[in-house]
């Protein structure tokens, strides 16, 4: 019988299996099998490594016995697959397809913009921490400017909250950022980063607004004659082609 199976102490490098295993009454030994993702869907357990368990030998009993064992030499930021084998005199039983990521640089999941009006805009990102505390920022760069040398003289914007935290889910971080020019294409892209590495996203485009209250010019006065207002309510204005 196979009790719970996680990994612990994961590092960028190396992780530990943990299994529980009830002997059911036979002597009985065990091995983890591990094997990474990639391989993993294309054979299943088939080409995996196997570890053998600490301890060695889990008696003949019908409790639970924790065993372990040391991966190592693992890559970064790669998600594995692992089970324990146990056998004795009466057969071999599988544990559970489990799986763990190692730690390693930040993944940058998806970037985007947003509450944009003529002169700001809200940047979000989502990020996998991937293991360890990670912090970031954002670029941006109107599109003339990026045109001629990228993201080489853009402006920065920090992260909030930063630092995004140093689990293996999903974090969302967001920046806001003003000063802008009205009807303006921005290209922008979020900068992760922790103790293994930097990780860019691809960066994506928005386009500030042109608003209506922007002040285009004054004329005229009160009166009848021409260009005089007697009770004037409003103006419409073509931006386009400078009509009022």
């Amino acid at each position: 019988l196979i009790g719970p199976q996680a990994a612990t102490d994961v590092t960028d490098s190396s992780a530990r299996l943990n299994a529980a295993v009830n002997p059911s009454g036979f002597d009985t030994s065990c091995v983890f099998e591990l094997v990474d993702d990639a391989t993993f869907q294309t054979s299943g357990f088939d080409d995996a490594d196997t570890l053998p368990c600490v301890p060695a030998n889990l008696g003949a009993g019908f409790d639970l016995v924790p065993v372990s064992a040391d991966a190592t030499g693992l890559a970064s930021s790669t998600l594995y697959h692992f089970r324990v084998v146990a056998t004795n005199a009466e057969g071999t039983t599988n544990g559970n397809d489990t799986t763990f990521r190692t730690a390693g640089v930040p993944i940058v999941i998806a970037e985007s913009a947003s509450e944009i009006s003529d002169t700001s805009a809200r940047l979000d990102a989502t990020i996998v921490p991937s293991g360890f505390p990670t912090s970031c920022f954002f670029e941006y760069v109107d599109d003339a400017t990026f045109q001629s040398s990228g993201f080489d003289d853009a402006a920065t914007a920090p992260c909030t909250p930063d630092p995004i935290g140093d689990g293996f889910g999903e974090a969302t971080a967001n920046a806001t950022i003003t000063g802008l020019e009205p009807g303006t294409t921005y290209h922008f892209r979020v900068v992760a980063e922790n103790q293994v590495g930097t990780a860019t996203g691809d960066g994506d485009t928005f386009e500030t607004r042109l608003s209506f209250l922007d002040l285009v010019d004054t004329f005229g006065g009160s009166g009848f004659a021409g260009g005089q207002f007697s009770s004037p309510l409003g103006i419409a204005v073509d931006h386009r082609g400078g009509r009022f």
